[in-house]
């Protein structure tokens, strides 16, 4: 018989003991549920799933009956993030780490507040520096969370810092081996740091993981260039070729994608993302038949990646 998941294993159901348990006094358990639902759904700060409009009047209601309530601001400031309301968000976030600074769930929806706004065209470099503050908090407080580790790889990749960006990527999926976010930006780092092998093999893990997203990294301003630059004194790196070829790829130029993706076998015949990529690419030119044979080659790889 299959063993019954306990509630600490449900996300949603963690998420919905925690309301309840901040609705009847318990704070403490409210924030060790959220806590642990984070910890299972990283980057996710939501109430729940069509209730947002009515939790957030009912935040509003009770911190007119008790202005100090930290755990009413997280929430309606939570909810803000999801409405891109960021002004309304930070200031109630910083409400709540203002009032319970060592609440390491509160420091990483600030930063998630912080980084989505500057994702949506905010003053970039002064609301990453703050977020990479709070997070760096939230990290002393729980190091071994892996929301807070991949938060973390996030705001350092923004600010070139790809060393401790990797560093921070490897804890995230050592603790969280199946998310493929964590994987996509570690493979970033590495690639940054010019380690090509490593880079390429945490980019096909994201992928195996993830087969329905492309991974296709969005390509940077000035970042094609930047590429063409290095692949000059490199051009055995392969996964600066796949960035390259993702660039082709973002903007519709298929076949030069395919050549640099094949580029990329050519010096390491066991790239299962390369594969992957020209597998995709065919299929969406000619029909699933087209890319079956590059699938067939991915899979054939796939024991390089344990």
């Amino acid at each position: 018989m299959d063993r019954a998941l306990a509630i600490e294993e449900v996300p949603l159901a963690l998420r919905r003991r925690g309301l309840c348990r901040y609705l009847t006094g318990d704070t403490a358990g409210a924030i060790e549920d959220y806590t642990r639902f984070l910890a299972l759904t990283p980057h996710t700060f939501v109430a729940p799933l069509g209730e947002e409009a009515a939790v957030s009047s009912l935040m509003t209601a009770r911190l007119k009956a008790n202005p100090e309530d930290h755990f009413a601001y997280f929430l309606r400031g939570s909810i803000a993030v999801l409405q891109k309301r960021y002004d309304r968000a930070i200031r109630d976030l910083s409400s709540a780490v203002s009032l319970a600074p060592d609440t390491a769930l509160y420091r990483l929806a600030l930063t998630r507040a912080h980084f989505n706004s500057q994702q949506d065209g905010f003053i970039y470099g002064e609301y990453l520096m703050v977020a990479e503050r709070h997070v760096r908090r939230a990290t002393e407080l729980m190091p071994r969370h892996p929301a807070a580790l991949a938060m973390m790889t996030h705001i350092l990749l923004r600010q070139d810092k790809y060393e401790a960006a990797a560093d921070a990527g490897r804890r995230a999926t050592e603790l969280q081996p199946h998310n493929p976010e964590a994987w996509l930006n570690l493979g970033i780092a590495y690639s940054r740091t010019g380690e090509h092998s490593k880079a390429s093999r945490a980019w096909s893990i994201a992928c195996l993981l993830d087969p329905n997203k492309l991974y296709f990294v969005a390509p940077q301003y000035g970042r094609y260039e930047q590429l063409t630059m290095d692949l000059t004194v490199s051009p055995g790196a392969t996964t600066l070729r796949l960035e390259r070829g993702n660039i082709f790829a973002v903007g519709g130029q298929r076949d030069q994608a395919i050549r640099e993706y094949s580029m990329c076998i050519a010096d390491q015949p066991d790239f299962v993302l390369a594969h992957h990529h020209i597998g995709t690419l065919r299929c969406f030119a000619g029909g699933i038949e087209e890319g079956l044979p590059s699938f067939r080659r991915a899979l054939e790889h796939v024991d390089s990646l344990r």
